[in-house]
């Protein structure tokens, strides 16, 4: 089924319409070298369907959907969410298992429901939890784990620790980034942001707490070139997750910077 079939077929027309050039831009800039019309076709239903619908609107009956139906509750067939996450889920059952590919998605509608709490002030919020929070919301482990399946390489818990060392400054890269560059998106949206958050927790400039944003991202990123390179592997899937990754880093890079100017600012 292709994007447009799949949105039609579940009634999201209303809720993918602001998402979808930012979704397909993304798609473009960072799916692997490798996937094919149907993986890249998949990987839109997921990034669209599952994260921007929730990271850009902001509905709570939303959230809820997605972490229901990745808890393995059955689906409402009077909620098209859920519908169309079942429908998804389907097909991709079929490359491959989705038991961690569901298990980080739950984790994500979770941590968006704290984020919107930190939002509306019913949770603190200070840099250093939100960081945190943003590690799980970025959506990055769910961007790999959905590649995993598609590419027939689901990681053991034996390989994904293996690896672990090379993620986690990765996916916190993404993290600063990301705020990093949608600073003044996230000031219009009323959404909190990194950089805005350590402004006002050490009474500096917008100014300066970019700049400190941007240092300490290009340290994580370092760190990961580090890690990347100290692994010592023949393991297909672990080689072929670390590809993955550094398409991952390396289209995150050329999104931000050229491919969807109308959401980014650099």
């Amino acid at each position: 089924m292709k994007l447009d079939a799949f949105i039609d077929a579940h009634g999201l027309t209303a809720l993918w319409q602001p998402v979808f050039a930012t979704t397909t831009a993304w798609i473009d800039s960072a799916a692997p070298s490798w996937a094919t019309a149907e993986h890249r076709a998949l990987a839109c239903m997921d990034l669209g369907t599952c994260f921007f619908i929730l990271d850009d609107g902001d509905d709570a009956g939303a959230r809820t959907d997605l972490a229901r139906i990745t808890a393995g509750e059955a689906l409402d067939p009077a909620r098209p969410l859920q519908r169309a996450f079942g429908s998804l889920f389907e097909r991709l059952a079929a490359h491959g298992s989705l038991a961690h590919y569901l298990a980080v998605r739950h984790r994500f509608a979770l941590a968006l429901d704290r984020r919107h709490a930190m939002r509306t002030g019913r949770m603190p919020l200070a840099a250093d939890s939100y960081l945190a929070l943003r590690e799980i919301t970025i959506y990055f482990e769910p961007w790999l784990a959905l590649w995993e399946v598609l590419g027939g390489y689901v990681l053991t818990p034996e390989q994904r620790a293996h690896v672990a060392p090379v993620f986690a400054p990765a996916n916190r890269w993404q993290a600063l980034e990301n705020d990093r560059v949608s600073l003044v998106r996230d000031m219009r949206a009323g959404t909190p942001n990194l950089v805005a958050l350590i402004a006002s927790d050490r009474r500096i400039s917008l100014g300066e707490a970019t700049l400190e944003i941007r240092a300490r991202a290009d340290r994580e990123l370092a760190a990961y070139s580090e890690a990347h390179r100290a692994v010592r592997s023949t393991d297909p899937a672990v080689l072929r997750y670390l590809a993955t990754l550094d398409d991952g880093v390396a289209g995150a890079m050329r999104h931000h910077r050229a491919a969807d100017p109308a959401r980014y600012k650099v």
